[in-house]
């Protein structure tokens, strides 16, 4: 799955709080956080796997994270 965060959500440990609060593994296979026009922008590839992986990210989108589900190599 491909994260996108936005100005103020990159720094909150949005991560960290889905692993604890829905019991899921996060594998990040890439992060960046870029600041532009002092705003901070940045994503992450993660592999995620839990059997609460639906609920974690329907969280994260009501969290204000662009969420897109990439399976097989295709963005669905």
């Amino acid at each position: 799955m491909k994260l996108q965060y936005l100005k103020a959500e990159v720094s909150e440990p949005l991560i960290s709080a889905v692993t604890q609060k829905f019991g899921v593994i996060f594998n990040i296979l890439f992060s960046d956080v870029e600041i532009i026009d002092g705003c901070p922008l940045g994503g992450t590839v993660s592999i995620l796997s839990g059997a609460k992986s639906a609920e974690a990210v329907e969280y994260l989108k009501e969290k204000g994270i662009h969420v897109e589900v990439i399976k097989d190599a295709a963005v669905s």
